[in-house]
């Protein structure tokens, strides 16, 4: 294998020792590019993976790391899961959305899952998967991003070394993924259609001394400056691309801004789109349901923001600021048909210990000294442990990082100091910024053996003096660039202003946490060649950590600990990038050539393992209503404390915004089984028909209905047993929307729930069988609302919501009472005499003689007692 590596090498002109670079004789010149006009296809669906399967982004959900706090309460097993927890159901679904972009001449398809983090194994494998059944080569034009929501699915992605925060790799579930990517783009393709497309930048999208929705986390960086001698907090910025047809309706949205997926703790259970799935569904309710991919910028270190005490609460209001904020602005986009000229590259690159360099435009030459080691394992060099000059500037040749194969736990994560007992780099400085360094060579051992894994068929090469990295998903990497030029780009800011201009975007996709100054290096260069506009998109294409400046990951704290090839990785994982970009002004394709190294072959890559079996289980009561509970009881969605009520009785009568739905179904087996329930309402006809709020249908796959899910037993004496596979939903009477008044948006009348799914009736080698399950009719009724009489008047809420888990208003908490929207009308009964009158802050209603009056009714219906 340490020869394969020396062939890829070649490509990028690296030279293995003791062999010579053949001469080449010139390369043919790349095609010319053509402009086009604009053409887009758009789909949006969600991804659909089996219930206990674990969810990625905390090492903690490993019971070796986080032991039971983090796992289910019930301590069910799951053959979806190895070392990680089982998740128990979702809060929301997992957004998978495909825009299909071309001018004719040249095509670009941007998939957006989310999920923690994209895999280049599955970005090679969407690339032939494509270009057969499009007939196009879609090499090079393929851009996977995700959210990295700590919530979403994991278990895809085909490393030994990054199992930490993945769990271990599972082919079944790759496969499930890389399907559904590829069925979603295909038919974005096949909806390709005449459109109109325009960028645009809000530069006050969320500004620093606010914070509303994101905020800076980091304040080891602070004292770094950007290009532009910006202190590196956070870019308040959001970028976009609108997409419409020809006659001006919208298809859909791109969104570009940085936050971390991290509103939920790592004792979560269930999947939630957490902030980036947040921001995307408030604009897209904001926009009549229009799909919003949101790609991210500098999150790798920018937290969450979000009002309200939890998780749920904070999500909700992220949505709905968000899109208050921007749909006035998408709406406003200028756009064009073209032509315009459309280009993409990607470029899978080698990352080993003598390869990786930052170069900063000839200005620089960062590089690690070669390291030699002994027959211990330890290295042969004395480095000289002076990371800075006199002058205070890194100094260039970096002899402390003394890891042939790479070095993770830099920084100042938790947990076990594994580079400070017996793994780390032995000569490094005490107290300096490699101290706490665990080099894999001695950390994969322990890796492999927790989670089962023979790592002596894939993981060392080269010499034992100078071994390599041989795991393809850490000694490759992949980077992408797309271009447009000659499209509409406005600037405009929250309170109207705005510029416009016709010029070029440049956008580059790095595998990776990408950081604020990171990402603004990033803008500066693309500037710097002539680009109006910079995209800088991180966690896109593959994923290797956290991706920092050179000055950034030296100044410590937690980010440097979760990267493989230390301090310089980020940027030349950039630089690499940026050069598809330098190659790509002119008036040909983009040549790769010499930069790419051709996307790994993980198919053949050894597993080292034996990979969990997939069993699909006969289930003959799936598509029913469970009627009695399991004697040990169900585990709630969100752990919710029901106390003495029985999901399994029959729902009458539903105070809205306050009273909690639930019911309990029997499914099929999660490994053919993803059932989605959603509500129904009566029309005036008598026919029920899906109910909408606002622009969404109320279903388990937005924010609406929370899903537990129960296996029974849950502790079986083999994963993989027969059991029943059971339900629970839970549904808060609360509008979606994003406007101020949209919560409310739940009017008096009959509903219902339905179920569909499918599954396993009478045979395992069967087809599975759909069914359907419909609900008993109940009636939303108004809610309560609390009067309390105070001087001049009256302070009005509605009442509690004692297992209320969504925003309701500006209230700060889910279950307390939550005061009337300033602005909203109210008739007061005072001895039969009707007043209209409007509620004022903090639900004040002027009155000058309170105690003649009796009731109070909103413009809904609610109604509360003047007592």
């Amino acid at each position: 294998m340490y020869r394969l590596l020396c062939v890829w090498a070649l490509a990028v002109t690296v030279a293995c020792p003791g062999e010579s670079q053949p001469e080449t004789e010139p390369l043919p010149p790349m095609p010319p590019l053509t402009a086009g006009s604009a053409q887009a296809g758009v789909y949006a669906d969600f991804l659909r993976l089996p219930a206990g399967i674990p969810l990625g982004g905390y090492t903690s959900r490993d019971a070796a790391f986080g032991g039971t706090r983090t796992r289910p309460r019930d301590l069910r097993k799951s053959p979806w899961a190895h070392k990680f927890h089982p998740s128990a159901g979702h809060l929301t679904g997992v957004p998978l959305q495909a825009l299909w972009l071309s001018n004719g001449d040249r095509h670009l398809v941007l998939l957006k899952v989310d999920l923690i983090g994209s895999f280049d194994g599955l970005v090679g494998r969407l690339e032939r998967g494509l270009s057969q059944s499009t007939g196009i080569d879609m090499t090079g034009s393929v851009v996977m991003a995700t959210s990295h929501s700590h919530s979403a699915p994991a278990a895809y992605f085909q490393s030994l070394q990054f199992a930490l925060g993945f769990d271990r790799y599972d082919p079944r579930v790759l496969d499930r993924i890389a399907e559904q990517a590829h069925d979603a783009a295909l038919s974005a393709f096949q909806r390709l259609q005449p459109a109109k497309l325009g960028f645009g930048i809000v530069p006050d999208f969320d500004p620093v001394d606010d914070n509303r929705i994101y905020r800076d986390r980091r304040q080891e960086n602070d004292h770094l400056l950007s290009p532009k001698g910006q202190p590196a907090l956070k870019d308040p910025s959001a970028r976009l691309l609108k997409v419409e047809t020809t006659t001006g309706q919208l298809m859909a949205v791109a969104l570009h801004v940085g936050l971390h997926g991290t509103l939920f703790n790592d004792d979560n259970a269930w999947i939630h789109w957490d902030a980036p799935g947040a921001v995307a569904w408030g604009l897209s309710a904001a926009l009549e349901g229009v799909p919003v991919l949101h790609f991210q910028a500098g999150g790798g270190d920018i937290s969450p923001g979000g009002q309200g005490d939890g998780p749920m609460l904070r999500s909700d209001d992220i949505a709905r600021i968000s899109g208050q904020r921007l749909a006035p602005i998408v709406r406003s986009l200028t756009t064009s048909a073209g032509p315009f000229i459309l280009d993409a590259s990607t470029a899978t690159v080698v990352q080993q210990h003598q390869e990786v360099r930052v170069r900063r435009q000839g200005s620089s030459d960062f590089h690690y000294t070669p390291v030699t080691l002994d027959e211990y394992g330890d290295a042969v060099e004395d480095p000289d442990n002076l990371v800075y000059g006199p002058d205070g500037s890194v100094l260039e040749a970096i002899d402390e990082f003394q890891a042939p194969i790479g070095a993770g736990l830099c920084g100042d994560a938790q947990g076990i100091p594994f580079g400070t007992i017996g793994m780390g780099i032995g000569k490094a400085d005490p107290e300096g910024p490699y101290i706490g360094c665990a080099v894999l060579d001695r950390l994969i051992p322990v890796i492999a053996g927790r989670y089962q894994i023979d790592q002596d068929q894939f993981l060392y090469a080269g010499s034992t003096a100078k071994p390599t990295n041989n795991e393809r998903a850490m000694g490759f990497s992949t980077v992408a660039f797309a271009r447009f030029d000659g499209l509409p780009i406005t600037e405009m800011n929250r309170r109207g202003e705005r510029q416009e201009q016709v010029g070029d975007v440049g956008m580059i996709f790095l595998p990776g946490e990408t950081t604020t100054l990171l990402n603004w290096v990033g803008d500066h260069q693309l500037e710097a060649l002539g680009f109006d506009l910079p995209w800088v998109v991180g966690y896109a294409q593959d994923h290797e950590g956290y991706l920092l400046t050179v000055e950034d990951w030296l100044s410590g704290g937690y980010e440097p600990s979760i990267n493989i090839w230390g301090p310089l990785q980020g940027e030349y994982l950039m630089e690499q990038a940026l050069e598809l970009a330098a190659r790509g002004r002119g008036d040909r394709r983009v040549d790769h050539r010499g930069i790419d190294v051709g996307r790994p072959d993980y198919a053949s890559e050894p597993l080292g393992f034996n990979p969990l079996s997939e069993t699909r289980h006969v289930t003959p009561r799936a598509g029913t209503w469970v009627e009695s509970l399991p004697e040990r009881g169900i585990l709630m969605p969100l752990n919710l404390d029901i106390g003495d009520l029985d999901p399994t009785e029959r729902v009458n009568t539903l105070r809205r915004y306050q009273d909690v739905y639930l019911a309990v179904f029997e499914g099929g087996d999660v490994a053919i089984d993803s059932p989605r329930v959603y509500l129904e309402t009566q029309g005036e006809d008598g026919q029920f028909v899906p109910f909408k709020s606002g622009s969404r249908v109320i279903d388990s796959d937005g924010p609406s209905v929370l899903m537990g899910y129960n296996p029974d037993p849950s502790r079986p004496s083999s994963a993989s047993d027969e059991r029943r596979h059971l339900w629970v939903f839970a549904w808060q009477p609360v509008g979606e929307g994003t406007d101020p008044l949209d919560w409310l948006n739940v009017p008096i009348g009959t509903y219902r729930f339905v179920v569909t799914g499918q599954a396993l009736v009478s045979s395992p080698v069967e087809a599975p069988a759909p069914y359907q399950l419909l609900g008993e009719p109940f009636q939303i009724e108004p809610a309560t609302i609390d009067v309390t009489v105070v001087t001049g008047g009256l302070r009005l809420a509605y009442a509690g919501a004692p297992l209320g888990f969504r925003k309701r208003g500006e209230g700060r908490t889910a279950t307390g009472p939550v005061s009337l929207p300033p602005g909203i009308s109210v008739t007061v009964d005072c001895q039969g005499d009707e007043q209209v009158l409007n509620v004022e802050a903090e639900g004040f209603l002027a009155l000058e003689t309170p105690a003649d009056c009796e009731y109070v009714t909103d413009e809904a219906g609610n109604i509360g007692q003047i007592r």
